[in-house]
């Protein structure tokens, strides 16, 4: 319940708030409608228009500064005395001056609108009627049985993996991990690694590294929105959240707590455990921890998360250690050079220019240089000062791969870096952390394998995914695998001690059976614990490193799911890996490393014959969905947490089950999605509609609303900055992404074109090359050298070389410039442009967006609205959903409110009614974008 997170003294502000608003309402509506001095002038019009300014000039200064009421003014005063100003020019002033009156009440009815929604919201004792009732009566007639079933499978795995030790060879692990920090440039970047965590380590247990204010604010709206904490102990966190003193005493308690003493608060009594329900109902085993230790430890995580980031994002930058690219041999490099560039130049002293071509003539004689006159006497320089510097260790300047050119394998590498790379754990933003949404990860996951997929598709036949499940990864991890892994990292040992008690934690089995036992935990993390994602990115990491460098490809990973790009040829390779790592870990799990067609969300990557690139929606696993969010619609007792529910579950286009709208997917699948929400929307609303549905909750619960004297319609879409209630709506989304290509593989069969064409033009540049040409292209390349000349070319010098050999390695190179035809051909008429497969990639990826145009009007009032605050952006600040329904519903909110900001904002207590609406603390609501790119 919400009202529970409002802290007593914010509750008493807000209704101070409220009630003061209340008498401004009425003392506008007396002043225009009941005024006695108005009723008092009669028939006088001239003296009824001075009694209107000046009730505007006492109660609304604002509305004071109107241009046209100055113009009103002035009319007035020449009135008074020029008596050529006729009566029906005073009444159609008067007219327009109550039109004023009217659209200010019409904002203040809304701001009242707005007032009853929050104190029904903060009221733990009004509901919607039935709604509650209903729900109910559905779970216990459809899904009791499903259920208490559900639950005991969890009860059995929780107690199955949780109380028994598992044996892990710790020697065989040591050894795989330096196995893979081979070499000299390996080892010396696991060094790097095991200082930097054992410096930052020491400087938490040392007390030189302090948690500050806008972590720890940061990272108890994180607990709060991870909705895996108990309802008290939301309530408290949001009243601390309420109370800058309470945030300073608890960053101080935190401060004074020490890693060496740390153990479990009444470790003797247990922790009890707990059912918790994630948002999509599956139901999993948590722990109910003291407020302090929970604070704690998840502080600590995200801290810790955030260096343990940084330093695995260092080596893995290391282009020595974590190669971006498959090594190409010599001999294709020297093919390559062959057939494809100028002779390189030979026999040239630096400086030397020659005056002909020498691909058609031997280079004229150098000429050599007069010497040089004799130096004049000096005496030796002073000796040179040692400077003694100190050795730094926050910056090292790591050895690099060979820059080769910007090719696909690189921006795969930047595009994993950036969308994929550790993501659960937490980077640092200016002074906060932040975390990518799994949403958002799983969102650039279904774009990113579709996109591999249809490139793999056109260059190599046969092309397919890996996919294997650790099932609950987090419940299979042995103590002792993470424990060696912390030691392998550099983790000091004071450190190695805290977590051994973190992890042998004391649980209270109470829930499990009649008795109340106290056990260690032996093996596995909570999965609903701060901690788990940095233990489990931890282990993760180091299957990400083994699997690209014994491929070269990489791993792509939702928590506990793993997906690979693949032929059916590479498939052996990499099931060795992961089959490594899982017996090396001591993982045990049943789940099976499968090549071939892949789920996710609600698309299913699929291949025929007839299609080899074919993204289905299964759309039983939509209507299930749909029927699941219909249910958590009608628990809903308030219209706020229905609009929140809405929001998060349908309102925001489900990128994360449907896919980005990308070019990648095409018109078509555009056309698929939006059948889908058609049949969601069907079932969630019985046949009605959106829009309907929300009128009649909103007349149900506030009769008073069946004949407004507003527009309902826009305060039911705007944003809540501009006075609507923020309903989302998916149908905008998906019609900005009307400019779709029609055919999703245009953008390749033209890259495929230009390859094509590029070769042919090298074919024929090459075969227009005369013998000496040649000779010296020999010369220059391979010194003559004919073991390396036959490695490179064969027998055969002067055919070009195959095609197929030609696109060997089109993904690690790009393609070099064309020279010109030599010397005496003709120059071409015609330009060849080089293909370039980065390009074509990321057309593939880009989602674009076809905005609304915006009239000048709009564009100007949204320009005023900016400039009052009030978290109103500036049109360029605006989302593209926001733009369109600003422009759509102007008409409407011109008409009936003057303006697009529809209520009185300053008047409702916007910090209530951001807890409320489950939003962050600073108002900024991040969850209404869309993953779009503007174009």
């Amino acid at each position: 319940m919400a009202s529970t997170l409002i802290s007593p003294a914010l509750r008493q502000a807000a209704d101070l708030k409220v009630d003061e608003f209340y008498r401004e309402k009425e003392a506008f509506k007396k002043h225009y409608q009941d005024n006695s001095a108005i009723i008092a002038a009669g028939d006088d019009t001239l003296k009824r228009l001075s009694i209107l300014l000046e009730g505007i000039t006492k109660l609304y200064p604002h509305i004071e500064d109107d241009d046209d009421l100055e113009t009103t003014r002035r009319y007035i005063e020449q009135a008074q005395n020029d008596q050529s100003v006729s009566e029906s020019k005073l009444q159609n002033l008067e007219k327009k001056l109550m039109e004023k009156v009217t659209l200010q009440m019409n904002r203040l009815e809304v701001t009242s609108l707005h007032v009853d929604i929050l104190q029904e919201a903060m009221s733990p004792n009004t509901s919607i009627p039935s709604m509650a009732t209903k729900l109910e009566k559905t779970i216990l007639e459809d899904g009791f049985e499903v259920v208490e079933n559900e639950l005991e499978d969890v009860f059995e795995a929780f107690e199955k993996n949780t109380f028994k030790s598992k044996d892990v060879q710790v020697d065989e692990l040591n050894s795989y991990l330096d196995e893979l920090f081979d070499g000299d440039n390996g080892k010396q970047a696991l060094q790097y690694l095991r200082e930097d965590i054992t410096e930052y380590a020491n400087s938490i247990s040392n007390g030189t590294e302090h948690l500050d204010e806008e972590t720890l604010e940061w990272c108890i709206n994180n607990l709060i929105s991870e909705g895996m904490i108990n309802d008290d102990t939301k309530a408290t966190l949001q009243r601390y959240l309420q109370s800058p003193q309470a945030i300073r005493e608890v960053k101080s308690a935190l401060n004074m707590k020490s890693i060496r003493r740390w153990n479990w608060k009444d470790a003797d009594k247990g922790l009890p455990l707990t059912v918790q329900q994630d948002s999509n109902g599956r139901h999993c085993i948590g722990v109910d921890e003291d407020i302090v230790d929970l604070l704690f430890l998840h502080t600590l995580s995200i801290s810790f998360g955030i260096k343990l980031k940084e330093c695995l994002t260092d080596l893995v930058l290391d282009g020595s250690v974590w190669a971006r690219s498959k090594p190409i041999p010599p001999e294709d490099m020297d093919k390559r050079d062959y057939y494809l560039l100028n002779p390189r130049p030979t026999h040239r002293k630096p400086g030397t220019k020659y005056t002909v071509c020498t691909m058609c003539h031997d280079p004229s004689p150098v000429m050599t240089p007069a010497p040089m006159p004799p130096m004049a006497y000096a005496p030796p320089p002073p000796p040179m000062v040692e400077v003694v510097r100190r050795r730094k260790t926050k910056r090292r300047i790591r050895p690099s791969a060979p820059f080769v050119g910007f090719h696909l394998e690189e921006e795969r590498f930047r595009y994993y870096m950036r969308h994929f790379f550790l993501k659960r754990l937490p980077n640092r933003v200016g002074a906060s952390p932040e975390i990518t949404p799994l949403k958002e990860t799983q969102a650039n996951l279904i774009k990113h394998l579709a996109t591999e997929r249809r490139v793999q598709t056109a260059f190599n036949s046969g092309a397919g995914f890996i996919t294997t499940n650790f099932g609950s990864f987090a419940s299979l991890l042995p103590h002792k695998t993470i424990l060696t892994l912390l030691k392998f990292i550099g983790m000091p040992q004071q450190w190695l001690d805290f977590f051994t008690r973190f992890l042998e934690a004391p649980l209270n089995t109470s829930l499990l059976n009649n008795g109340n036992y106290v056990v260690t935990r032996k093996n596995g993390l909570t999965s609903a614990h701060g901690m788990e994602p940095l233990l489990s990115e931890l282990v993760l990491f180091f299957l990400d490193f083994s699997v690209h460098k014994k491929t070269g490809a990489y791993l792509y990973r939702l928590r506990d799911e793993m997906y690979v790009p693949c032929t059916a040829n590479e498939v052996e390779p990499f099931v060795d890996a992961i089959s490594q790592f899982k017996r090396t870990m001591g993982l045990e799990t049943d789940h099976e490393i499968a090549w071939g067609p892949i789920s996710i969300g609600f698309l299913d990557f699929k291949w025929y014959l007839a299609d080899p690139v074919n993204f289905k929606i299964n759309m039983s696993r939509v209507e299930v969905e749909a029927c699941w969010v219909k249910k958590q619609l009608s628990a809903c007792t308030t219209i706020l947490e229905w609009i929140r529910v809405w929001n998060e579950t349908m309102g925001i286009y489900a990128a994360h089950n449907f896919g980005p709208l990308a070019e990648v997917f095409g018109k078509a699948h555009l056309d698929a999605v939006t059948g889908a929400y058609n049949r969601m929307h069907e079932i969630i609303f019985d046949g009605s509609n959106l829009t309907a549905h929300l009128i009649h909750l909103l007349t149900t619960r506030f009769p008073t609303l069946s004949s407004p004297p507003f527009a309902l319609e826009p305060l039911l879409y705007l944003p809540t900055a501009y006075g609507g209630l923020g309903v989302k709506n998916p149908y905008i989304t998906l019609n900005l992404a009307r400019n779709l290509v029609k055919d999703p593989n245009a953008a390749i069969k033209c890259y495929l074109d230009s390859e094509r064409a590029y070769y042919d033009k090298a074919a024929a540049n090459f075969s227009a090359l005369k013998p000496d040409a040649i000779a010296r292209k020999l010369d220059s390349i391979f010194n003559n050298d004919e073991p390396r000349i036959a490695a490179a070319l064969g027998d055969d010098r002067t055919s070009f070389m195959p095609f197929k050999d030609f696109v060997a390695h089109r993904e690690s190179m790009p393609y070099p410039p064309l020279p010109l035809p030599p010397y005496p051909a003709p120059l071409p008429t015609a330009y060849t442009p080089v293909p370039a497969m980065v390009p074509m990639y990321n057309a593939l990826l880009l989602e674009p967006v076809d905005h609304m145009p915006c009239s000048d009007r709009v564009s100007d009032e949204v320009r005023a609205c900016a400039r009052k605050g009030l978290d109103m952006k500036y049109w360029r600040r605006l989302k593209g959903e926001e733009r369109w329904v600003l422009q759509l519903y102007a008409d409407e909110c011109f008409e009936r409110y003057g303006g697009l900001e529809i209520w009185v904002g300053g008047a409702v207590p916007m910090e209530v009614l951001r807890i409320v609406r489950g939003e962050d603390m600073d108002g900024d609501d991040d969850d209404s974008s869309s993953y779009m790119s503007e174009v």
